[in-house]
């Protein structure tokens, strides 16, 4: 794969076996070909020897969104709903069962090359991997396992090949369900509708997967096994073009986080005098 035309034929490719338009496709960038963990199962296996079940994490989960919840209080805008608190959670660096997607494959594209490409010698650098997760949502939907202590009525069953968003309803309210009854309807992973009041989330054209009961990484576990794919980015060149489609399209870190510090760092870089050069002298 040496030209950015082959490589995005190879992703048309990926697209077409999990049977997602470029409407109906999500993404995600990783600098590495990880495993699609979930952050708190991520951090719950890097500070305890013990199985990330249910029953073990929960105390853990509780305890983070209680604590960032009674902290953030007109700080974070004003949560609608404990959904809202959760994604404010995820972006803010505290772990949670969300997974970021987006609809953007370029979002995705910058995320997985941020760190890895150098665009002043124009080379991947260091051991990494980039690696971009294509996904069918509403295949994956479709396959998402219901769990036996689900109370939902089966009329939220009838349509199962869908985006769920999650907000329409008490019955599936995240503090109701998992806080303090501590259960989940499903037990893997679910493709959600985003809040819409974070600033992050629209500029990144952003999506969740939140995780079920199992903590297994998503593409461990059974749903999402035909609708899943991926693709690394190994050759300077196509790294270097795919960069600069980021570039032409305004993608940066302030387009990307949107906050004060990163809009100080981009107005600084954009209007950076050019290095004096002196005349040369006259014969």
């Amino acid at each position: 794969m040496h030209n950015l035309k082959t490589f995005l034929t190879e992703a048309d490719t990926l697209k077409q076996q999990i049977g997602a338009s470029i409407k109906s496709c999500w993404y995600r960038g990783q600098s590495n070909p990880w495993d699609l963990d979930c952050s708190l199962a991520r951090f719950y296996r890097e500070n305890t020897d013990v199985d990330s079940t249910k029953l073990a994490i929960h105390p853990i989960e509780e305890s983070l969104y209680c604590d960032y919840s009674n902290q953030s209080d007109g700080l974070n805008g004003g949560a609608r709903n404990s959904w809202d608190t959760l994604a404010s959670m995820q972006h803010y660096g505290v772990p949670t069962r969300l997974l970021d997607w987006s609809e953007s494959f370029l979002v995705a594209c910058f995320f997985a090359l941020e760190k890895t490409f150098d665009p002043i010698k124009e080379r991947l650098i260091g051991n990494h991997d980039p690696t971009i997760f294509f996904l069918n949502p509403y295949k994956l939907s479709s396959h998402s396992a219901r769990s036996d202590t689900s109370t939902l009525p089966e009329t939220y069953f009838k349509d199962s090949r869908k985006i769920w968003n999650v907000t329409l309803s008490k019955n599936l309210d995240y503090l109701e369900n998992v806080v303090i009854n501590k259960n989940w309807h499903f037990n893997s992973p679910l493709p959600i509708y985003p809040p819409r009041n974070n600033l992050r989330i629209v500029a990144q054209q952003g999506c969740f997967t939140v995780h079920g009961l199992s903590m297994d990484a998503l593409n461990h576990q059974k749903s999402s096994r035909d609708s899943l794919r991926q693709i690394s980015i190994r050759d300077h060149r196509v790294a270097k073009e795919i960069w600069q489609l980021i570039q032409l399209h305004n993608i940066s870190e302030h387009y990307i986080y949107r906050d004060l510090d990163r809009l100080g760092s981009h107005v600084k870089s954009r209007h950076k005098p050019l290095p004096n050069k002196r005349a040369n002298p006259t014969a």
